[in-house]
């Protein structure tokens, strides 16, 4: 049961990454963020990056699975970290464009 949590979880966190670096449904927080301090400056540069975001997201979010598990919470930065690894190497293959053609 841990490990389907873990798993459950690992899926969690690449989706809201995916949904913070390429879901359109998020583009008015790429557009804040690139006209408030500019497409070239670090903030904009961080809510592209999959490796950045999965990190962070995999750091806030740890402690629900030890919670619902009960796993030590000394495995908590090895969770984390191996949890924005996933994210970070699977990236690439969330990232394909999808586009809706209009149905005649």
């Amino acid at each position: 049961m841990v490990v389907v949590i873990l798993v459950l979880y690992v899926l969690a966190v690449m989706r809201l990454t995916r949904l913070i670096n390429f879901d359109t449904i998020m583009d008015w927080l790429h557009n804040l963020i690139g006209s408030h301090y500019g497409p070239g400056s670090w903030q904009a540069e961080f809510i592209q990056c999959p490796w950045c975001i999965g990190m962070w997201l995999a750091w806030a979010t740890t402690w629900y699975p030890i919670l619902i598990t009960g796993i030590s919470f000394w495995l908590y930065p090895i969770i984390a970290l191996a949890t924005s690894m996933l994210v970070g190497l699977f990236a690439p293959y969330s990232a394909e464009v999808t586009a809706m053609e209009p149905v005649d």
